[in-house]
């Protein structure tokens, strides 16, 4: 048996410099993970509220956006003011300026509530605040505006808004109001209101209005040939002998000026007030009747009203008349005997009757004629509900106390359907899809502390719907209504391109 002793036996030894490596490199390790243990949780709590800021953020910019598009349509600014404020629009685009400029203010102060707190962290929302007329064009460049969904919404775009994470948050902890984090984002929403659309048309409405018989279409050329036509017919019927003194009358021209109104009216929102057609109507029956029975209706009303008070007063003198037989003498020479005919001409009595009824009975038996009842009806089918995720808590013991959902919805196509059944007005398909936000709030039992700790997560997903839209009626005219059928009862236009269902909203 050969001895052999520690020093020089290598079986199975470990250098000594590879052991101090591996010590070394724990140690470091080790002491590295315990330095940022603090700030890696606390960089978490600031992600987190900064996440959290900017979801509680974006409903605050929806809501300001809309009330700035309800005060731009109430007030609307269409001519720049000679102030420092209307210095700051744009002599081209004063309503999209104001309206950018009512939108950042609104968000401005809206923000200012939109806080939010995580693991002693607070994070906030804002917009630099407009302290001079200066701060007003950049404030202006921060927003956009546009129409979306064929002018039935608006989307406001807010750029560069600041998220700031500041340590202290509202339950206690540390409250020096340090940064910890911050971000710049742009946040975009869609408002259900078409107020730039509304804008837009008023505009052309506005154009149309003013622009002359050479300058394009518009009432100018609308009314010249309404009046060419107009003065053609009457002077023609005047050459050939018609009781005509005037070729073209005021009353010519209030009349055509008021349809070519009325048309253009249509022609830039797509439908006309019905209160003008209605008037229109009026007008035109009191002017025809004016043109057919002659001077003695040229008052319009005032006529009616002189030819119904002589009848009263002849009715009046009548009666009062003494009772001394003559006027039993003059029914008695007036009445036709047994077996004689009498001619009786209708000559005035039908001219009073007939203008009486325009004054008085003409718009009830036009809107009786016209009555239906319509229905409006709605059916959804849900096509994708893209799958709604299950609460999943950020750890062990994690307890789920509360939820918060929005949606977001919008229109991504529109198309007008078939309408083969006879008593619908109109049909119309849309296919929508709701963007869905939940917020969840988790709560854990902290042993250090003895109480509990916070935590929110957010989930998004999207969901897809059919929607059927249709408007159904039953023609119900009254009494007055012709008993004859009508063919088509319910298409635009009717049978003889008129105003049926024009105004049908």
């Amino acid at each position: 048996m050969v001895g052999v002793t520690l020093v020089s036996d290598r079986r199975g030894r470990v250098p000594f410099a590879l052991v101090g490596v591996v010590l070394l490199l724990g140690s470091v390790a080790y002491a590295h993970t315990l330095a940022l243990r603090g700030p890696v949780a606390a960089s978490e709590a600031a992600d987190t509220a900064l996440d959290r800021a900017e979801s509680a953020a974006r409903p605050a910019v929806r809501t300001a956006a809309a009330a700035a598009a309800r005060e731009a349509a109430r007030n609307p600014v269409t001519l720049p003011a000679n102030t420092s404020a209307g210095r700051a629009l744009n002599d081209s685009t004063p309503f999209r300026d104001s309206l950018r400029l009512r939108t950042y203010l609104a968000v401005e102060n809206a923000l200012a509530d939109a806080a939010v707190s995580e693991g002693g962290v607070t994070a906030t929302a804002s917009l630099p605040a407009v302290e001079s007329a200066a701060d007003l064009r950049g404030a202006k460049r921060r927003v956009a505006v546009e129409s979306v969904d064929g002018g039935a919404a608006t989307r406001v775009t807010v750029r560069n808004v600041s998220v700031v994470a500041r340590s202290g948050g509202r339950g206690g902890g540390s409250a020096d109001g340090r940064v910890v984090a911050r971000e710049r984002t742009d946040l975009s929403v869609v408002v259900a209101l078409p107020v730039l659309a509304m804008h837009d048309r008023t505009a052309r409405y506005e154009r149309r209005l003013n622009a002359g018989p050479l300058g394009g279409p518009g009432l100018g050329r609308r009314l010249t040939g309404r009046l060419a036509l107009l003065a053609e017919a009457r002077g023609l019927a005047q050459y050939g002998g018609a009781p005509v003194e005037n070729v073209l009358a005021n009353r010519h021209v209030e009349l055509s000026a008021n349809g070519a109104a009325l048309r253009e009216q249509r022609a830039a929102f797509g439908r006309a007030d019905p209160a003008g057609r209605a008037a229109l109507v009026r007008a035109t029956g009191r002017v025809g009747t004016t043109d057919l029975l002659g001077p003695a209706t040229r008052s319009g009303p005032a006529w009616t009203d002189a030819v119904l008070s002589t009848a009263s007063a002849a009715s009046t003198a009548s009666a009062d008349a003494p009772d001394d037989g003559s006027a039993d003498a003059l029914a008695s020479t007036a009445s036709p005997a047994a077996g004689d005919s009498l001619a009786v001409d209708v000559n005035a009595t039908a001219d009073t009757a007939f203008a009486a009824f325009l004054d008085d009975g003409f718009d009830a038996a036009l809107r009786d004629a016209y009555r239906a009842e319509a229905t409006r009806r709605v059916r959804v089918r849900a096509v994708d509900t893209g799958g709604r995720p299950d609460p999943a808590p950020p750890g062990d013991g994690w307890a789920l106390v509360s939820t918060e959902a929005t949606a977001d919805r919008t229109v991504v196509s529109r198309t007008r359907g078939a309408t083969a059944d006879p008593r619908t007005f109109a049909a119309y398909r849309r296919t929508v899809r709701v963007d869905r936000t939940e917020t969840r709030t988790w709560v854990n039992a902290d042993a250090d502390t003895n109480g509990t700790r916070t935590r929110r997560t957010t989930v998004e997903w999207s969901e897809r719907y059919a929607v059927t839209l249709s408007l159904r009626g039953a023609y119900d005219p009254g009494l007055a209504g012709p008993d004859r059928p009508t063919d088509p009862v319910f298409e635009a236009g009717g049978a003889l391109d008129g105003p049926a269902l024009s105004s049908v909203p």
